[in-house]
């Protein structure tokens, strides 16, 4: 990523063109404005949990391949590319925006969205099929399926960019430019 009328940065001067205030609000630091400490918490706490998630399909894929519906190919494959997805997923939320992407957070977002909704049909086939889980309660299948929501909801606030009041216009000011428009 380059800064204006920069050719070329080094490792660390990345780092801190990443962080300046011109990078995070796109205006001058008086107009700054950063992400609270609860942002940050969970960003963590959603990270560290899809790297264990995700790893966990390498240390028990047994487990997995009981939950995967008949009609999915290549059962065991498909549960390395979801635990793989998971991992990257869970990296990419700890990468700083602008050091792969510009908005390599969001991009791992929108990554892990996609994989909860792909796996979504896994759990419902379990709600229709409680008698091949005999181990687990019908009650906790269905906390499963309604689990994802919160899930989906979690990681799409991660997509969202960070506003600012000046970042956007307001309802007065497109009004305005419309209108200006029109007489042209």
């Amino acid at each position: 990523m380059l800064i204006e009328g920069d050719t070329a940065m080094g490792f660390r001067e990345r780092l801190n063109a990443m962080n300046s205030p011109a990078q995070i609000t796109g205006s001058n630091p008086s107009n700054q404005r950063r992400h609270s400490w609860g942002y940050f918490v969970g960003l963590a706490v959603m990270g560290i949990f899809y790297i264990l998630a995700g790893s966990n399909h390498f240390a028990s894929p047994t487990t997995y391949l009981s939950v995967v519906p008949p009609y999915i190919p290549w059962p065991l494959t498909m549960i390395y590319i979801s635990g793989v997805a998971e991992i990257l997923g869970g990296i990419g939320l700890f990468v700083p925006d602008g050091f792969v992407f510009p908005r390599t957070r969001a991009a791992a977002a929108w990554g892990l969205v996609a994989l909860l909704i792909a796996v979504y049909p896994v759990h419902i086939n379990m709600c229709l099929h409680p008698d091949r889980y005999s181990a687990i309660q019908p009650w906790i299948l269905w906390l499963r399926l309604f689990f994802q929501l919160p899930l989906i909801a979690w990681a799409w606030y991660y997509t969202r960019m960070l506003r600012t009041p000046n970042s956007l216009l307001s309802r007065n000011e497109i009004g305005a430019k419309f209108i200006r428009g029109r007489k042209r």
